[in-house]
């Protein structure tokens, strides 16, 4: 039995929150209506909207400000690592989500003085609810899950997430990254989805995942649980604090892409 240890409140916030949001999307049934944000693949739908809506009555509660993808324009929260906010995905994965592939998340993370320390993410469709519990193990499901033994480069399976700024100065470099990995291991996959990405490394059915340019909201959740469940975990926040470069996954895999990385002159360069 798990002993009474620190965040125990907010890792049963996070998952029930994460929950119920889950049913909900789980039942969708109707339209969607979608708006079109920055690009014309950063879209919102009507179920962020409501996801959104839920979370926020449950987090009303809470001493800590949330940080939401659908807020972030509207507060324009700048993160400071001394502080402590939940960052809030209404949906990971809304292109994945408004076409009727099953790969997308809810994701809820606690941001605590510059450490992701709680998490919870349900990838609805697959019925799999990952997260955090004190800061003690990370479960799938409710049972416990740890980090995998390393294995080869070669013959490891990685995922990889771009920004969805198609005018970054570095997509050459990136696309570079992108193809050199996929040649030389097993293959590099784009999911759609970041959270999904780590969860399913944190699931062992991928060695790794990175991503360049990423909005936090996407990863807070994932990251925390990676990192409990004794991933290796390196992550860049970027200067304007709502972006990030990230690679979870065993230690080996990790360090080889980072390697990759540096050669490419992309990417995080601490943990």
């Amino acid at each position: 039995m798990f002993s009474k240890e620190k965040w125990l409140t907010e890792s049963s916030i996070a998952l029930a929150v994460v929950s119920e949001i889950s049913d909900v999307l789980c039942d969708k049934n109707g339209c969607h209506t979608v708006t079109q944000k920055d690009t014309f693949r950063d879209i919102v739908t009507n179920y962020d909207i409501t996801s959104q809506t839920i979370a926020l009555s449950a987090l009303s509660a809470s001493p800590y400000p949330v940080l939401s993808e659908e807020l972030h324009r509207e507060t324009d929260i700048i993160i400071s690592s001394n502080e402590t906010y939940w960052i809030l995905d209404p949906i990971d994965g809304s292109v994945n989500f408004l076409y009727g592939l099953p790969l997308f998340t809810v994701s809820l993370g606690l941001y605590h003085q510059g450490d992701f320390c709680v998490g919870a993410v349900a990838i609805p469709s697959l019925k799999e609810l990952y997260f955090t519990y004190c800061d003690q193990a990370a479960c799938l499901n409710g049972k416990s899950v740890i980090c995998s033994r390393d294995a080869a480069f070669n013959i490891s399976l990685i995922s990889c997430a771009f920004s969805s700024n198609s005018h970054s100065k570095n997509r050459d470099k990136e696309y570079a990254l992108f193809g050199k990995i996929n040649d030389t291991s097993m293959g590099c996959l784009r999911l759609g989805s970041a959270a999904v990405s780590i969860c399913f490394v944190v699931s062992q059915r991928l060695s790794a995942a990175y991503g360049l340019g990423v909005k936090i909201w996407d990863i807070a959740g994932s990251l925390a649980i990676a990192k409990q469940a004794g991933y290796e975990v390196k992550i860049r926040i970027h200067d304007d604090t709502t972006t990030a470069d990230f690679i979870v996954g065993s230690s080996c895999v990790v360090k080889h892409i980072a390697c990759l990385m540096e050669e490419y002159n992309l990417g995080t360069d601490h943990d």
